[in-house]
């Protein structure tokens, strides 16, 4: 999902209803927003994602062991 929106500029894509996805996919698209911030659509999902799970950014809901965690503090810095 976020190699299509990376790469797309008019895709649309629905998030899964996956609930335990949800706290990963929250921080993948933040980080990725974070390189390719000019990519339109991935912008505005990451954006409504981060306001609808943005409790998850930091905690551990759905986090992978191969997922390094996001703190409050690099959110803040970014």
């Amino acid at each position: 999902m976020l190699k299509v929106l990376s790469e797309s500029k008019n895709q649309s894509t629905i998030l899964p209803n996956a609930s335990n996805l949800h706290g990963y996919a929250v921080r993948s698209l933040y980080r990725a927003v974070q390189v390719a911030v000019e990519q339109e659509t991935l912008v505005r999902v990451a954006v409504w994602c981060i306001g609808e799970y943005a409790d998850m950014l930091v905690n551990t809901a759905g986090r992978l062991d191969i997922e390094e965690p996001l703190t409050e503090f690099m959110l803040l810095n970014s």
